[in-house]
């Protein structure tokens, strides 16, 4: 009986977070891209504002792409599916934010170029992509899962590439780092689970998650997080988003080492669909994955880990009715009135319905970036403003 659980717990569908959720392990429909030759050493140029994103080519078609260890297979986006003229070939199961369960359709791709080198036939789930194009400022034609990102890996977001090879030999020599081993399915990188639990809930290594660190109920449960506070949010992606706002902790992580890697007083979101490392921690390091050996091995860099939360407390949805859809209580947005769903009209005085889309998307992106901000609130058919400044909402330790 237990066994069974926990097969059926192995084969359960994991999230990509703020994406979608895809079947963890490959569907049988999804093909397995054809990599160059038996001593392949593919170097992809990547940028990591929000997401980790590299530019490739379909056919002739640039576009630019996620990277997402956290993905088991890659996804095309439905326009640029219908642009390619790709005809469906299967689905592939889905699940959304709210637990409902639907098909996708399958596509493959004949060739698509990474770092100048063409990949061949890559199996591609087709879904609208458009959202994460809003948050990343621009537009996502697909996400490059595990189907594509197979053998040894190699992600150094400080130096600006991911490196993929035929084996870690290949990708060269790296003196030092901490070494762990990995979950299985090899496919996807995993660390081990940090506390013990019915069902084993291993941590995700996720390029795909912008957070730094999220931690599913049954996880912070068996934790003593502390002092933490209440985050009202939403959560939504390539299925749209859910349609009431949930609610999430908030707490500097004071757990076991992760990977044997202390992270005690990095940010922690309670409450997600997964136990995940994010590209917020992630950017502090070079990863390095070798899946036959079931390795993992992290070197730090000279980006800082980022301890606490210096923050305003808020986060503005990038649509083109900006609303306040991240509201952190006890912040200073909340302490001055912001009330989730507020819609935003203007930043430091400049009314964003007068912005071109694209200053308009990066001046709400890069908020929290500012030491302090006016922000100018609709209150029916009034504009309210509010002046906040930035402060620590959870302590840096020493």
């Amino acid at each position: 009986m237990v066994a069974r659980m926990l097969a059926r717990h192995l084969a359960a569908l994991a999230c990509i977070p703020l994406m979608g959720c895809f079947s963890r392990g490959i569907s049988p429909v999804i093909s397995e891209a054809t990599l160059p030759g038996d001593d392949y050493l593919i170097e992809i140029p990547v940028t990591a504002d929000r997401y980790l994103v590299a530019e490739v080519k379909f056919g002739a078609e640039p576009r630019s792409a996620l990277i997402d260890t956290g993905a088991s297979m890659s996804v095309l986006d439905d326009d640029l599916a219908a642009t390619l003229g790709l005809a469906t070939v299967g689905t592939a199961p889905v699940i959304d934010f709210e637990g409902k369960r639907a098909s996708a359709p399958v596509v493959r791709v004949p060739s698509l170029t990474l770092g100048g080198v063409p990949v061949l036939d890559v199996g591609m789930v087709v879904l609208d992509l458009d959202s994460l194009g809003d948050a990343e400022c621009k537009r996502i034609g697909a996400v490059i899962g595990n189907n594509v990102l197979r053998g040894a890996l190699e992600v150094d977001v400080g130096g600006g590439v991911v490196r993929l090879a035929a084996s870690t030999e290949r990708l060269g020599a790296r003196p030092g780092g901490l070494t762990t081993s990995s979950y299985p399915p090899s496919y996807n990188v995993l660390l081990p689970p940090v506390v013990t639990t019915f069902l084993p809930q291993p941590v995700w290594v996720d390029t795909g998650s912008p957070m730094t660190i999220t931690a599913t109920r049954s996880v912070v449960r068996r934790l003593d997080p502390g002092a933490s506070l209440a985050l009202t949010t939403v959560a939504g992606g390539v299925h749209g988003r859910t349609a009431r706002p949930v609610k999430r902790r908030l707490f500097a992580w004071s757990g076991p080492p992760i990977g044997g890697l202390d992270l005690t007083g990095v940010s922690t979101v309670g409450g997600a669909g997964s136990t995940t490392i994010g590209l917020g921690v992630l950017r502090s390091f070079v990863l390095r994955v070798d899946r036959e050996a079931r390795k993992i091995t992290l070197w730090p860099n000279d980006t800082p880990l980022r301890k606490g939360i210096d923050s305003f407390g808020l986060a503005i949805d990038p649509s083109d009715e900006p609303r306040v859809y991240w509201l952190i209580e006890g912040s200073p947005a909340s302490e001055a009135g912001v009330r989730w769903g507020d819609r935003v009209v203007s930043i430091d005085g400049e009314a964003l319905a007068t912005m071109a889309p694209q200053a308009r998307c990066l001046a709400i992106r890069d908020l929290n970036k500012r030491e302090a901000v006016r922000l100018g609130l609709a209150r029916g058919p009034e504009v309210q403003e509010v002046a906040l400044k930035r402060r620590q909402l959870l302590p840096q330790p020493s």
